[in-house]
């Protein structure tokens, strides 16, 4: 008996010290360029884009694009949905958004989506991300997009399922901003 109370109480201080940042309740991490630090990363690789498992991350009426152009009018506010096949459900995803030169990006993004909230590993960069376990097949939010940013950033991570061998993938998608080239003004004639 002395023996299996010694067993228990090992095993219950190696899992107490287990490394895992994953959680069914969000994402617990948010690096970047790969935004899930967790067991994720130290278990198999991503299996590619979102596009490689059938999902697909859409701003206003635009599917976004792993090679790019991602351009947007600034000063707008876009919808945006993260979908997958039904047949193909998710578990767990993190929106990640990176302004250069802005400390604090949770204005520009924003959930009104019962299965997305705030991730709180991401501190003052604006996220959004998982907050249970169940299975879903889209998510939506916005993203502000404010007149003084030029460009966003913003790592996409979806996560089909976290067993031994994790199955997600992960695109990094850059928005820029529409190029309105105009023609040089002209003298009209007095």
């Amino acid at each position: 008996l002395k023996m299996i109370c010694r067993s228990f109480a090992l095993a219950i201080a190696l899992l107490g010290a287990s490394s895992s940042n994953a959680f069914s309740s969000g994402p617990g991490g948010c690096a970047t360029p790969n935004p899930v630090d967790s067991l994720h990363l130290r278990t198999m690789d991503p299996l590619g884009p979102l596009g490689a498992g059938g999902f697909a991350l859409t701003m206003g009426s635009v599917t976004l694009s792993d090679d790019g152009p991602n351009n947007f009018d600034p000063g707008e506010e876009y919808d945006i949905s993260l979908t997958a096949d039904p047949a193909t459900p998710f578990r767990g995803f993190l929106i990640r958004l990176a302004v250069e030169g802005f400390d604090d990006t949770t204005s520009l993004i924003s959930s009104g989506d019962v299965n997305a909230s705030p991730a709180s590993a991401c501190g003052p960069i604006g996220s959004l991300g998982h907050n249970s376990g169940i299975e879903k097949s889209d998510i939506s939010g916005k993203i502000n997009w404010e007149d003084s940013v030029s460009t966003i950033n913003l790592d996409v991570t979806v996560v089909v399922s976290n067993a031994l061998e994790s199955i997600y993938y992960i695109s990094n998608f850059v928005l820029d901003v529409t190029d309105t080239a105009t023609d040089p003004p002209t003298k009209s004639p007095v």
